[in-house]
């Protein structure tokens, strides 16, 4: 959950919750999450009453006392915290940076997509590692050449260094295993069949 946890921690301690408390509903949050392998910014009223009934049909009436009392505080006050942030942020840059503010209004929620892809995935996808370095190539390349007569021969030589790098990184090592994204769908879809 990264920033989210971060603040979602700030937010405990601010109102004073016991540490024990803090790591409870942490845990509550963190089991959300991974309930449908994604970031509780994209999840709203029907995923949080589909997880309360599924621990309430798997643990008891007992066991959903807690995960409700800390989704509560999470969407009632560190989300909304959020995107109170947001619309500050859009209002004091609006002026300076419209396109900018308009495309933050529009891509905002694509931005949450990092929360839809299997959790092995992480850890490579949270840096542009791969991006830099093919950006890295690209400057090599074109430095060694200096001077291209069009725009298109530019273009021409971009093209094939993209395409070199899509065969390295398909036929080499593998960076990313997509055997578990295509396991991951088929999980999420079996999940949604089930609530279904």
């Amino acid at each position: 959950m990264g920033k989210l946890r971060d603040k979602m921690v700030r937010d405990l301690e601010l109102r004073n919750y016991r540490h024990s408390t803090i790591r409870n509903y942490l845990a509550c949050a963190r089991n959300f999450a991974g309930h449908y392998m994604q970031s509780p910014e994209n999840m709203g009223h029907k995923e949080v009453c589909s997880f309360l009934l599924h621990l309430k049909q798997s643990s008891g009436d007992a066991s959903h006392k807690l995960p409700l009392a800390a989704l509560k505080f999470l969407y009632r006050h560190t989300l909304e915290d959020a995107r109170a942030d947001l619309s500050v942020w859009l209002e004091k840059w609006g002026d300076k940076y419209p396109k900018l503010c308009d495309w933050v209004e529009g891509a905002i929620e694509e931005t949450f997509s990092f929360y839809n892809l299997p959790l092995q995935h992480h850890k490579h996808m949270k840096s542009s590692n791969m991006l830099e370095r093919f950006n890295e190539e690209i400057k090599r390349r074109t430095y060694v050449v200096r001077i291209f007569p069009n725009e298109a021969s530019c273009l021409r030589l971009v093209r094939a260094l993209a395409v070199e790098t899509h065969e390295n990184w398909i036929e080499g090592t593998r960076y990313l295993n997509m055997h578990l994204l295509v396991e991951h769908k088929k999980e999420r879809m079996r999940k949604k069949i089930t609530v279904v």
